[in-house]
């Protein structure tokens, strides 16, 4: 999960009731207010979202995903008849995993999606689907349900088969990419059952800065062109494709949009690295320290990943 250590830096989001006048006198500045341009020129450019698209966006609760629903709700344009500028007309649609089987005993099944989401999304529109981690064990036959009141009992036995495999990974990096990749498919899944031809993860620049120097030390650089880019079609032709919108957009800046714009962010939920050491955590660590001394570390890290074909 992204990383949300900046957005508690910035103190409880202010009040979504507030006054319009008050809005107006948030001191927002000039370098915040680009970033929605920025975002849409970026997803504009590399064509991430183009007319006609069925968009699928992961919200996990964290600064970065609700940022990107912001972001992208911005962009779009509902009246296909009449278009605006700087908006384009795509569906939206928006998914929450729950991992409450992480931390929970298999025989327990609090797996509802938090509550700043589900205001969120009734807010902005965008019909909200919660999946729990554990239904990316059912048979690829049987539909996903939506799972909103955390008792689905079909699901219940599925968590008992999560344990198990968790349990066989002894270590901590393992857990956490085994748990990632999962993520990852129960999001694709979806998004296929829900005709939508796009994914739209909310991976932040340190994010990718952290997640590049992650796989160069697993030895996975090979994969890293893939990973980084805006768009991410490696999953086959009959997949969805993955889009990465904030992906230029810093961690901290879109802590302070968050915080600016009064938009909820929710605590993580589970972290396998909790009290340990693994080499995502290491990397964290190792941009977040290169960041505080030299400012422009994250863009130069992901300047020089771009340039691997």
């Amino acid at each position: 999960m992204t990383s949300r250590s900046d957005a508690a830096d910035m103190g409880p989001a202010e009040d979504g009731d507030t006054a319009p006048q008050e809005k107006r006198k948030r001191p927002v500045c000039m370098k915040c207010k680009s970033k929605p341009a920025e975002v849409r020129g970026g997803v504009r450019g590399s064509s991430s979202i183009e007319p006609g698209d069925n968009v699928l966006i992961a919200l996990s609760g964290g600064a970065a995903s609700q940022a990107m629903l912001y972001f992208l709700k911005q962009m779009h344009n509902r009246d296909r008849e009449r278009l605006e500028r700087g908006q384009v007309a795509f569906d939206l649609k928006a998914v929450h995993v729950v991992e409450a089987a992480l931390v929970a005993s298999p025989q327990r099944s609090d797996s509802t999606a938090p509550q700043q989401l589900v205001d969120s999304c009734h807010k902005a529109g965008v019909p909200l689907h919660v999946i729990p981690l554990e239904a990316v064990f059912l048979p690829v036959s049987e539909p996903i349900p939506n799972d909103t009141s955390g008792c689905c009992p079909s699901l219940q036995n599925l968590q008992s088969d999560l344990h198990r495999l968790l349990q066989a990974v002894s270590d901590v990096t393992g857990k956490e990419d085994l748990i990632a990749a999962l993520r990852k498919a129960i999001l694709l899944r979806a998004a296929a059952q829900l005709s939508c031809n796009k994914v739209a993860i909310g991976t932040s620049a340190t994010r990718m800065a952290v997640r590049a120097v992650a796989m160069s030390a697993k030895g996975s650089g090979y994969a890293l062109p893939g990973a980084i880019h805006f768009t991410d079609s490696r999953h086959g032709s009959k997949s969805p494709t993955v889009i990465q919108p904030v992906r230029e957009v810093g961690m901290r800046e879109l802590a302070m949009l968050c915080h600016f714009q009064g938009l909820p962010v929710a605590a993580p939920l589970y972290s396998p690295a909790s009290g340990k050491t693994s080499i995502n955590t290491l990397s964290e660590q190792f941009v977040a320290r290169l960041q505080a001394n030299v400012p422009s570390s994250v863009s130069t890290i992901l300047r020089t990943a771009c340039k691997l074909k």
